[in-house]
């Protein structure tokens, strides 16, 4: 008996993993759809077209937390996962809020059917989609993702960057930001509070500064990173809330709701990679900005359109209409409870993404006038050719191209009046058929699951910022696909400079990772040398 245990090999069996504050909210998540979903069925009427959603809604739900629930199991998941956020808002816009349209038959749009066929077909189509999407991530998962991961005592620390150098670079990029900003709010060029007419006159110089007034995004990345990672810090404390203050500050000017509450989302993730949990105060906050913003920033808006020419140029001028807006809404609704449904009901009617691809199942012979004059050749060089060299280079807007064909009408852009999004998969279907939507969002998640391997083990500040960035404005699948792939590799041009410039060179081989490995490699040694002592002391008793 003593001569077997000396021959026979130890297993260390490690508890599984305990159910985690992330178990539960997938969970809840789940379960609260599944419960919109149950009493749609018994609720919603008796419709053959809703059954059929209905039913696909269920497999689609079910997929979903297959995929999801699958990388929680492998303990990889992190709740900002760009694939597992992709599949989340993708079940939401494409596939849960879309309900509503059963519900309530009065806000299915005019260019639809009564019954909602349309619907229930773009449906199965987003469902091949996301399957394709689902092969594409496993494809291009690390073949070690599917190690136990590190636990807290393992896990190095982010190390110390230049810190005057990055405190430089924050500076240049805000500030650049800020005057670029500041530029198009006189110019009367800023978002929705600008002009149509002078956005399209100054096109070329336009494209550009856009993209300088984004740095500003940018510079609060890397001043959330600093201040989580030095929460002890009181410079790099002040200036975190001067960039999320003055960010927050410019998208409430903006009308654009998305610049709102990006900064939210910013920080939430930015947070929660340097403590490594879930902050989770930054989602409540999210949820009832989103809520509470939609009916005043809609005010705004049409308050700010319809000055015409005169147009916002000040910051008084953006109070006083801010001011009016209020009013308006507060007059409108008799009571919170009013307030709080209006906002409810814009905010599902701005995250029903499934109306526009079926809005493009009923185009038929009017696809054309959406599909503009880009070619997919021009997608490695149109990001990188400026106009003035390139006269003829087209002009992408198809938003606005959709709503002309949607009313049935022509005209030039700036007749459109808005722009309807068109959304990623319901452009590769206009542009490519059914095989298009599969091969786009196999490319989709193959990109996503890309940026994602990058930040599977200890982050560094460079790749954490690099990540981020990636993780808000890489992938807006509100927009056609050439939109997005150029507005992509325009912006990753972009974004490697700003890190360069941010963090100096990438080191070969990084000092963590080192730390990480000598660490783990002892700890493993100390628990073979203590194996082997208990197994020594086993067999001398039983001898």
């Amino acid at each position: 008996m003593s001569n077997s245990l000396s021959h026979s090999s130890v297993t260390i069996h490690r508890p599984g993993a305990a159910v985690t504050p992330l178990h539960l909210l997938v969970s809840l998540v789940l379960a609260l759809g599944a419960l919109i979903w149950g009493a749609t069925f018994i609720f919603g009427g008796e419709g053959l077209q809703l059954h059929k959603y209905l039913a696909l809604l269920g497999f689609y739900g079910v997929s979903s937390a297959v995929f999801v629930t699958s990388r929680i199991r492998r303990a990889k998941l992190q709740l900002f996962e760009i694939p597992v956020f992709i599949t989340a808002m993708f079940f939401l816009e494409f596939g849960l809020v879309p309900l509503r349209n059963f519900i309530d038959p009065s806000q299915l749009e005019v260019n639809l059917s009564t019954n909602g066929e349309e619907l229930v077909q773009a449906l199965f189509y987003i469902i091949l989609g996301m399957m394709a999407f689902w092969v594409g991530c496993e494809l291009a998962r690390h073949q070690e993702g599917d190690r136990i991961a590190l636990g807290p005592e393992t896990q190095s620390s982010v190390p110390n960057s230049n810190k005057a150098g990055v405190l430089l670079a924050f500076g240049a990029l805000y500030a650049v930001a800020f005057t670029t900003k500041v530029y198009l709010f006189k110019k009367h060029l800023y978002a929705y509070v600008g002009s149509s007419d002078a956005y399209y006159a100054n096109l070329a110089s336009m494209q550009v500064l856009n993209q300088v007034s984004q740095l500003g995004s940018l510079a609060l990345i890397v001043a959330t990173i600093e201040r989580y990672r030095d929460r002890y810090n009181p410079l790099w404390r002040m200036l975190y809330i001067v960039a999320l203050s003055s960010e927050i500050l410019w998208g409430l000017i903006s009308g654009m709701k998305g610049l709102v509450l990006q900064n939210f989302l910013v920080v939430a993730l930015v947070s929660s990679f340097v403590m490594r949990r879930l902050n989770l105060r930054w989602f409540v906050i999210l949820f009832f900005g989103l809520v509470l913003l939609y009916p005043v920033s809609n005010a705004y808006r049409s308050i700010v359109r319809g000055r015409g020419a005169e147009g916002v140029t000040s910051f008084e001028g953006a109070a006083e209409a801010a001011k009016t807006a209020f009013n308006n809404v507060g007059e409108g609704e008799s009571t919170i409870g009013d307030h709080w449904r209006e906002g409810l009901n814009q905010l599902f009617e701005r995250l029903d993404l499934l109306t526009s691809v079926a809005q493009v199942l009923t185009l038929g012979s009017r696809a054309s006038m959406v599909k503009g004059d880009v070619q997919c050749w021009m997608l490695p060089i149109y990001p990188f050719i400026p106009r003035f060299l390139w006269p003829t280079k087209p002009i992408l807007d198809e938003g606005a191209r959709f709503t002309l064909a949607l009313q049935g009408r022509s005209g030039d852009l700036i007749s459109a009046g808005s722009s309807t999004a068109v959304t990623y998969p319901g452009d590769l279907y206009l542009q490519f058929g059914l095989l298009g939507i599969a091969g786009g969002m196999f490319v989709l998640g193959v990109m996503a699951q890309w940026f994602t391997n990058r930040v599977a083990g200890p982050v560094e500040p460079p790749e954490l910022f690099l990540y981020a960035a990636v993780f808000f404005f890489g992938f807006p699948y509100e927009s056609d696909a050439f939109d997005m792939w150029a507005s992509f590799i325009k912006f990753l041009a972009i974004l490697y400079v700003v890190r360069l410039v941010v963090y100096g060179p990438r080191k070969r081989a990084s000092a963590v990772h080192q730390s990480v490995h000598r660490a783990v490699l002892s700890q493993v040694q100390q628990r073979e040398s203590s194996l082997y002592v208990v197994a020594k002391d086993i067999q001398t008793t039983e001898t």
